[in-house]
């Protein structure tokens, strides 16, 4: 009796210490949501006045998804990083879970040349990630030349802001775009003309041009090497949209085991002002309002403009009990403002035969 009961509260101590060990290594909790980053090549070699470019692998763990920002460590003064963040979105609303991003540097033409065991920094909220790269910066070519020649100066022109645009030089050299630093001769004047594309603004000049500020042309005197940096920024609507839907009521029948599904017209209507695209997306509510993925729907076209519609396809995707509502709301975001949306609710009942 006495070996029985000593054996049994072994065993239970024995499980109350496993227990401990277990929780105590996290297995009952959540991983917190993080990122992992890694770089495709580890040597990088910059020109003084050029650009180089970093190719960034970034995956989202555990639900993660929102900015990152982006920094430099271990550069000399000189060397400065365009592309400051990169957005990572929620791998289970799109395709994959790893992401490539090409992140841009450049050294300005009074950059010190050398090697420098750098590092990219990438930080959001209290989450930080480190990749080091070997960053080779080598003197750029001199300019001008002995025996009365004119001597030259470097013009470079640096792209920056969430839009998209050129700049092109007058005289001839800069086409910015592809060729974005040229040589021109010193002591003389150099007009830099920066247009948007359709969808971005101007937003203005900065570095050897900041005199200029939000003038589009932007006269450069070439007494030395300059830098210029150009912002061009995704437009934004000052009006609002919203989306409908005909019909807002729809029943499913089911008829020897198989469904017949019902069609809705979306469309999207603007207020003055607003331009622009709307994405669709769609999400799914049980009749006690819990999120379920027993409808699903599919859209003849995901991108909507002002005035268009399309045609969204409901139907079953599981078992589901007769006779009772669903509602399907259907959700337009703005292109280009994430906070900005409209949602329009879709009533469903469906019915067994």
């Amino acid at each position: 009796m006495r070996k029985a009961f000593s054996l049994r509260l072994f065993i239970a101590l024995f499980i109350l210490v496993l227990g401990a060990f277990l929780s105590s290594c996290g297995g009952g909790g959540s991983p917190s949501p993080d990122f992992k980053i890694a770089l495709l090549q580890k040597d990088i070699t910059i020109v003084r006045g050029s650009q180089a470019y970093l190719s960034l692998q970034a995956e989202p763990l555990f639900g993660f998804s929102g900015e990152v920002n982006l920094s430099l460590d271990g550069v000399p003064p000189g060397v400065v990083l365009i592309t400051s963040k990169i957005f990572l979105p929620d791998p289970s609303k799109l395709l994959g879970g790893v992401y490539l991003y090409v992140i841009t540097i450049f050294a300005d033409p009074n950059t010190q040349p050398g090697f420098y065991q750098a590092t990219l920094k990438a930080t959001s909220g209290n989450i930080t990630h480190r990749v080091s790269f070997n960053l080779n910066v080598q003197a750029s070519g001199s300019g001008g030349g002995s025996g009365g020649g004119s001597q030259t100066a470097t013009l470079t022109v640096i792209k920056a802001g969430t839009g998209s645009g050129a700049v092109v030089s007058n005289p001839p050299g800069i086409n910015c775009g592809n060729t974005c630093s040229a040589q021109f001769n010193t002591n003389t004047s150099v007009v830099l003309i920066a247009t948007p594309d359709s969808g971005s603004t101007f937003a203005g000049w900065a570095g050897d041009c900041l005199y200029c500020g939000t003038d589009s042309q932007c006269t450069v005197n070439m007494t030395s090497s300059k830098t210029c940096s150009a912002s061009f920024n995704t437009s934004t609507s000052s009006g609002s949209f919203n989306l409908m839907a005909n019909p807002t009521s729809v029943t499913l029948l089911k008829v020897l085991g198989i469904y017949t599904p019902a069609n809705v017209t979306v469309s999207l209507q603007c207020s003055q002002g607003f331009n622009n695209p709307v994405n669709l997306s769609y999400q799914v509510k049980d009749p006690i309002g819990l999120l379920t993925s027993d409808i699903t729907v599919s859209f003849v076209q995901t991108t909507l403009n002002c005035g268009q519609s399309t045609t969204a396809t409901i139907q079953p995707s599981g078992l589901q009990l007769l006779l009772t509502g669903y509602t399907v709301e259907i959700i337009g975001q703005d292109a280009n403002n994430a906070n900005n949306q409209s949602k329009v609710s879709v009533s469903v009942i469906i019915i067994g035969l």
